[in-house]
Order: C-alpha cells, then structure tokens, then sequence
C-alpha cells in the first residue's frame, strides 16, 4: 500500500513530500520505512499513551520533489 502511494504521488506532479510518524519502539515499521527511503527527522516525547505508558514518536518524511 505505501509502495502504491509513493507510486502515485511521484505521478501527480502536485505531491512535494509525504510525512509520518511512528511509535519509537515499532522497529519493524521504521525498517521498512528506511528501505522505501523515509528520513527520521525528529522525536516528539511521550506521544502516545498506552496503557498507562508513555511511548515517544519519530517523525519521518520522504520528499517526492526534490526541488
């Protein structure tokens, strides 16, 4: 699904950068965004609170235009 849309967003012309963010222990999804070519750009602290613990977010993007 995110291969489709980094597809598709290369072919609009109007997409210049997809962004997201991720629990900072989900080590599996931060893999496969790397591979795809998402940078770790920054960490927000105590984001997500789940059960009774607080987990920090990275927050990750891809530029689809590099201009």
């Amino acid at each position: 699904m995110i291969e489709y849309l980094l597809a598709w967003s290369r072919t609009t012309g109007d997409v210049r950068k997809i962004n997201l963010k991720v629990r900072e222990d989900n080590i599996r999804a931060i893999t496969l965004y790397k591979k795809l070519g998402f940078k770790e750009e920054g960490v927000l602290s105590r984001e997500f609170l789940i059960e009774e613990g607080f987990f920090n977010a990275i927050f990750m993007g891809i530029c689809i235009d590099p201009s």
